[in-house]
């Protein structure tokens, strides 16, 4: 197995239309990333960073972010030279497959990172902030799934993440790989109310809008009358965030003094979330933004 790393512009290019294909085919509107025009300085891991047209003058657009990007490229290469030899002997041991040549491109767009396989040759694209922790595991999930299409194993991209799961919770992955987050982790940890807001308008804006799951509350068996009155109130405002305030009123009215409390709507919002998951759906539909309100991404 043998690693090069290679800077090309056009990479960029070609990972933005393998997002927007995506986008178009409701891939990550299905999974709830957020979809967006720029990189926020947070929940970078839930983000696809999507701007509306990108050509082969990427360098010019994105001028401000390419002294970051060239010096993340150095240290990435240097990085990788020395752990190198701690991920080979993991892939021999853990994978039939370690004579791949794997070619890695970073670039400025899109989700944190993608790859495929060309020539036999593993192709991966991570975004330019990602560590070179990320960018290993990228290529073992990568390698996860060669081994299954060689044993002729089809499985959906969230069983896929599953049994990623599995492997990076394993001693043997931790002590290569601390601190890393499996996909599953990182959609249920990187959640941010005004982000989904903006994602929701902007996919809307684009010809491409998140598919409804929910659409009445009947849909939802055995709701109480107060999260009946939660979720009938997020529907009504379906991509936009219902204050505390708004949601407060609604539940508790002229009462809304003695019972208020952000404890108490925290409480109210997972136990929906959890009746969600009981039939199937995503509990992450119901999302938060500290000190502002609920929304239904959806």
């Amino acid at each position: 197995m043998n690693i090069t790393w290679e800077l090309n512009k056009d990479v960029t290019v070609r990972n933005w239309q393998l997002c927007y294909q995506d986008v178009q085919k409701g891939f990550y509107q299905l999974h709830r990333f957020y979809v967006l025009p720029f990189l926020p300085k947070k929940f970078r891991d839930r983000v696809v960073f999507l701007p509306k047209q990108v050509d082969i003058n990427i360098a010019e657009h994105y001028s401000k972010y390419l002294r970051q990007f060239h010096k993340r490229f150095t240290d990435l290469c240097c990085q990788s030279e020395q752990l190198f030899p701690r991920l080979e002997h993991y892939c021999k041991k853990h994978f039939s497959t370690t004579k791949l040549a794997i070619r890695i491109l970073p670039t400025f767009v899109g989700v944190i990172g993608r790859y495929e396989v060309v020539n036999k040759e593993l192709l991966l694209y991570p975004r330019f902030d990602r560590n070179i922790y990320e960018i290993y595991c990228l290529i073992i999930t990568a390698l996860v799934e060669i081994d299954l299409s060689m044993q002729n194993k089809k499985l959906s991209w969230k069983e896929k993440q599953h049994l990623t799961k599995d492997l990076f919770s394993s001693n043997s992955f931790r002590k290569l790989f601390p601190r890393i987050k499996d996909m599953t982790e990182i959609l249920n940890e990187n959640t941010s109310g005004e982000l989904a807001v903006q994602s929701y308008r902007y996919l809307a804006g684009l010809g491409y809008p998140i598919r409804h799951l929910v659409h009445t509350i009947t849909q939802i068996p055995t709701l109480t009358k107060s999260e009946k009155c939660f979720l009938h109130l997020l529907l009504d405002n379906r991509g936009k965030l219902a204050s505390f305030r708004t949601l407060a009123v609604a539940l508790w009215e002229t009462k809304v003094t003695e019972k208020y409390s952000l404890y108490a709507l925290s409480r109210i919002a997972t136990r929906v979330r959890e009746k969600f998951r009981k039939i199937g759906l995503r509990d992450d539909l119901i999302q938060a933004q500290r000190g502002k309100g609920h929304l239904l991404y959806d």
